[in-house]
């Protein structure tokens, strides 16, 4: 995990106030040391403890102010999370084994945890993906009981339809990804479901049957997750 570069780019950042206090924070915490306990041991206690249960300097001017320290402190935590799931995500959600499944759900918590930890201006609720999951939820319904092995014209020309279906959603990605600006947590979110999208279609129809279901059952675990940690949408 680079913390480091999260951590320069967080100080490169105008958006963050009090990100001076933020720094400090994270030196004088260590906190280097609670994201590796946290990613060893995958426990969302240690993670909301990371989030929430942390000292501010004793001489901030305010409330408002350590309010504001606490909270930005959240988002770069956040975003670290974020970033190190997405990349095991865009490996795995198409291509995990039976065997590996209770992990790969793991993976889903802690990164839907993330997406939606940041609240209702910057996190990700179910609302914002309500449409497209929908979508994809026709056309797991549409492709699950095809049956490929007769290879007929009619099976592998429903089957093309449903992929279709769901490739063309990439236009829907890129909307709300420009709706939503200065939403990065989302915008990770539809990159992600952009990659994958990419990757369900192929020589395999059998495979793309599978990519599909898998992919269904992916976004499915995201809004589950979602739910479940405090969704603002409930």
């Amino acid at each position: 995990m680079e913390i480091k570069n999260c951590i320069r780019e967080f100080e490169n950042n105008k958006y963050y106030k009090y990100k001076n206090q933020v720094i400090d924070y994270i030196k004088l915490a260590n906190i280097k040391n609670k994201i590796e306990l946290f990613f060893k041991s995958k426990n969302t206690e240690k993670m909301e403890e990371i989030f929430l249960n942390f000292k501010v300097k004793k001489n901030s001017d305010d409330k408002r102010n350590i309010y504001q320290i606490k909270n930005e402190t959240k988002v770069l935590f956040s975003r670290i999370f974020i970033k190190e799931f997405k990349e095991n995500l865009e490996n795995k959600a198409l291509n995990y084994d039976q065997n590996e499944y209770l992990n790969f759900i793991s993976d889903i918590k802690f990164y839907a945890f993330s997406l939606q930890s940041l609240g209702e201006k910057n996190g990700v609720t179910s609302s914002q993906i309500r449409n497209v999951f929908n979508e994809i939820k026709k056309a797991y319904q549409n492709s699950k009981n095809l049956k490929l092995n007769d290879s007929s014209e009619e099976t592998l020309k429903k089957l093309d339809e449903e992929l279709i279906t769901l490739e063309k959603l990439q236009i829907k990605y890129v909307y709300i990804m420009g709706k939503n600006p200065q939403n990065k947590e989302l915008q990770n979110f539809m990159e992600l479901l952009e990659s994958l999208t990419k990757k369900i279609r192929s020589n395999d129809k059998n495979k793309t049957k599978e990519n599909i279901i898998k992919f269904y059952e992916f976004v499915e675990g995201i809004l589950a997750y979602l739910k479940y940690f405090g969704d603002s949408d409930k």
